[in-house]
Parts: structure tokens; C-alpha cells; sequence
């Protein structure tokens, strides 16, 4: 366990920082986290650098603020050129994390998340101006993107990001938190780099009772939830449509996309599945509301995708205690293995459809009785007190 001692009276110990993210991106993860450093680090002052408007959804999300103090940095919203722009932003923001962490003698920096730009100049310069911290970096998908083929910006991300796990072989300094046990040991199989500096911890979410819901299957509503996109393979949702769309005529079947539509995937679109064409985020709430009146959620990123990133949006079905029905691959059949009967897992697509098959043909209202139940044991499982627990007895460094 880290130790931080300081004698002089007003001292901030362990500042955390997301330098990138704004507004309601990566909210309920920053939030999550947040409490669960909080807990780990019980008598210890506790400094969140991040966005404005990040700041005030965390805020509202945790509710008390207790041992932390906030403080705001200059960020924007927006990809492709703006991309650059935020890197530089966050660069401009290390700066000042510096600037704090030596006036405040800061002995543990946490960065909840790195661009692999930015990621991979800050470890080539980390040891000149962090010389006196503990540094922890959470992983988050970009790290599938050592794999890339195809997209020509992931490429140089992935490749940039290789570069700086593997910079160090061993750092007494540094770990690296990933979000599953699997995706820390295909991090070891794909990379030059030591298990030591690697901590494996589920995915943190701030889990909460909900009402009761069972099915009537009058119609099966299936919905595909978060970001919609081709990284995702979320367009295969179309094809869902498309084969069945006898059944949602006929008002037998719905099928949704709950979260915003990338435009990668717009050409796919047809009228039997539902979608915001916006593009915007819904709010928290319209997300949520959404999510409580679906009977499945569908997932189709099969290992191409899955094998070092985690999903949110798998979290959010746990939460939200709906069974799932997905493309097999490696981060959801260990979640599968470990809590049992929580859905479906489908070998390929036409696994997939014969599984909607069933489930028309069956309404499987027991089968779904037994889901439930296993979800509401894996809510219990993964709830941030056993993260922190799990954390604690990790964070050694």
C-alpha cells in the first residue's frame, strides 16, 4: 500500500487529473474512480484537475465532495483537426501540473486518461519534470489500437502508445491500471512490456437499485447501447433490421440504437431500427429512461475489437440489469465465465440470429428470471468498495 506522509498542515498529497475529456465524456468512469481513490486514500487531500463542465457532471454524479478540491482547465469538445488542438491543451495542462505538483509536494499524480500523442511525450519527458511523484495511468481502448490495420490515425496512435508502454522496463514510479484481467494479459501477449508495472481492476462504476422489470416480449426490444460506430461494429444492428423487419412491421419486434450515431455508420442506416439522428448524446437521464425499456442489449465487437479494450456500455447493461446478447470475444466471455448465465453469447452473426429466433419463438421467461438474477450477483461483485478493496491490495509501488 502507498504510504503518504507530509507534516506540513494543508499539503495536497495526490492530485488526479483528466487533462483530455469534457463535459459529460467519461463521466460515470471519472466519477467512479474518484470514489474509489477517495476510499483508498481515506486521510489524504485529494486535488481533480479536468474541464469545467467535466468537473460540475462529476460533481452532481458523486455528490459529496469530502477530502477533494477541484480545480479547472482550459479544454474543447470536437475530433479530427480539433484533435491536435486538445493535444496541445493537454500538454499546456501537464505544464501546470507540474508547476502544482512542485509547489504542493504532490506524492501521487493519477491520470485517468492519455491521447497516445500526448502519452508518449509525457513518458519520454516524465522523469525530468515528475521527478518526485508516483505516477498511476489508467488504459483505456485506445490500447487496441497497437493492432490497427486499417484506419491510418489509430495506426500512428497504437503505434505511439506501444512505443511508450514499452519505454520502460521497470519503473518503481509508474503503474499502469487496466480495466479487466483479460485485457492486462493480452497487453503482456502483444507487448515488450513487464506484467509489474501492469494493475488489473474491473471496470469501476457507480452502481444503484432500480425497479423490477420483467419482459412481456409484446414487442422483444433489443437496442444496441453507447457510441453506435464501425469500431463497434454497431452497424450490424442494420442487418438485424433488415433480416427481421417482417417482425417490426408488424410490431413483434424494436430495435434501437440507445447513444449517439457516428456518421460512419449512416449509410447502413435503414428505417427498422431506431436511431437520434442528431447525433448529439442523449442526457444522462433520456439515456437511462431508454435503457429501462428494452428487454436485451445487443453487442457485436467480436475479438477483432475486444481484445484489449473494455466496454462501458457492458457495464451500463449490468447496471441497468439487462440481459445481453453479443458477439463472442475474449472480454465478455470472461465476465460470462465468472457470473454465469447473464445472457447470450454468439459465436457469429447467424448465431446471433438463431438466438433472436428462440427468443421470439420461446419467450424464455424463466431463462430470463435466471439472467436477472445472476446480473444483480454481478452488480454486488463489482461494486467500488470491492474495486477499492481490490485496488488497495494492488497499489504497491
Amino acid at each position: 500500500m502507498i504510504k503518504l506522509i507530509s507534516n506540513e498542515k494543508g499539503v495536497y498529497m495526490i492530485v488526479i487529473a483528466d487533462l483530455w475529456m469534457c463535459d459529460k465524456n467519461h463521466v460515470p468512469f471519472n466519477a467512479a474512480m474518484v470514489k474509489i481513490l477517495q476510499g483508498v486514500f481515506k486521510t489524504e487531500k485529494i486535488s481533480f484537475f479536468g474541464e469545467k463542465k467535466h468537473i460540475d457532471n462529476i460533481r452532481s454524479f458523486i455528490g459529496s465532495d469530502g477530502n477533494i478540491s477541484y480545480h479547472e482547465v482550459s479544454q474543447i469538445k470536437g475530433g479530427k483537426i480539433k484533435h491536435v488542438i486538445r493535444e496541445l491543451l493537454a500538454l499546456y495542462n501537464l505544464l501546470k501540473l507540474v508547476a502544482f505538483c512542485k509547489k504542493k509536494n504532490v506524492k501521487l499524480l493519477v491520470l485517468l486518461y492519455m491521447y497516445p500523442p500526448s502519452h508518449y511525450i509525457f513518458e519520454l519527458f516524465r522523469k525530468y519534470f515528475f521527478q518526485n511523484q508516483k505516477i498511476i495511468i489508467v488504459l483505456h481502448g485506445e490500447v487496441g489500437w497497437i493492432n490497427e490495420k486499417e484506419v491510418k490515425h489509430r495506426k500512428i496512435c497504437g503505434c505511439l502508445l506501444k512505443s511508450a508502454l514499452e519505454l520502460k522496463k521497470k519503473d518503481k514510479n509508474l503503474k499502469y491500471i487496466t480495466l479487466g484481467e483479460v485485457i492486462m494479459q493480452n497487453i503482456v501477449l502483444n507487448m515488450d512490456i513487464q506484467k509489474e508495472l501492469l494493475i488489473s481492476i474491473d471496470h469501476p462504476y457507480i452502481y444503484s437499485p432500480i425497479p423490477s422489470r420483467l419482459p412481456s416480449f409484446k414487442p422483444l426490444s433489443l437496442a444496441s447501447i453507447g457510441t453506435a460506430d464501425l469500431t463497434r461494429n454497431a452497424h450490424l444492428i442494420f442487418e438485424v433490421g433488415q433480416k427481421y423487419k417482417e417482425y417490426v412491421d408488424v410490431g413483434l419486434l424494436k430495435l434501437e440504437i440507445i447513444g449517439p450515431m457516428n456518421p460512419d455508420i449512416g449509410k447502413y442506416a435503414n428505417k427498422y431500427v431506431a436511431y437520434c439522428k442528431t447525433n448529439e448524446k442523449l442526457s444522462r437521464l433520456e439515456y437511462e429512461n431508454k435503457i429501462a425499456e428494452i428487454d436485451y442489449v445487443l453487442f457485436f465487437r467480436d475479438n477483432n475489437q475486444y481484445t484489449m479494450r473494455a466496454s462501458g456500455a457492458f457495464f451500463d447493461a449490468i447496471q441497468f440489469e439487462k440481459p445481453i446478447i453479443a458477439i463472442k470475444n475474449d472480454y465478455f466471455e470472461y465476465y460470462f465465465k465468472r457470473f454465469g448465465n447473464i445472457g447470450y453469447l454468439c459465436e457469429n452473426i447467424e448465431n446471433l440470429y438463431r438466438t433472436i429466433d428462440y427468443i421470439l419463438k420461446n419467450k424464455p421467461l424463466a431463462e430470463y428470471h435466471e439472467q436477472l438474477n445472476n446480473i444483480r450477483r454481478a452488480k454486488e461483485n463489482l461494486a467500488i468498495t470491492h474495486i477499492e478493496r481490490d485496488l488497495k491490495n494492488k497499489l504497491v509501488i
